[in-house]
């Protein structure tokens, strides 16, 4: 065989490389494919996972509320059973001093 025919056959198109090239994009095509349904999937579960710390997060500044409230009526309450009587405390610093 002469060099000129035997680069012409190292260049020419095989069937059997057709075949691996159609097999090989067809698994990289569903290889995407399917990372795509995965990023999607991820993506929901990313935003209820969201939903749910934007939830709890609510809650908790609400039990911060009630637990503020909660303290000031005990505080209240102990000025009420220190002085036999209830005052809020920023006038029992007024009273105080007055008397």
């Amino acid at each position: 065989m002469s060099a000129a025919a035997a680069s012409d056959s190292s260049d020419s198109y095989n069937g059997d490389d057709a075949w691996r090239f159609l097999r090989d994009w067809r698994a990289a095509k569903d290889r995407y494919s399917e990372a795509t349904r995965e990023n999607s999937q991820l993506e929901s579960h990313l935003e209820a996972s969201q939903a749910t710390l934007l939830t709890a997060e609510e809650e908790a500044n609400a039990a911060r509320v009630r637990l503020a409230k909660s303290h000031t009526m005990l505080a209240g309450q102990m000025i009420f059973n220190k002085n036999s009587t209830f005052t809020p405390s920023a006038s029992v610093l007024i009273t105080r001093s007055f008397l």
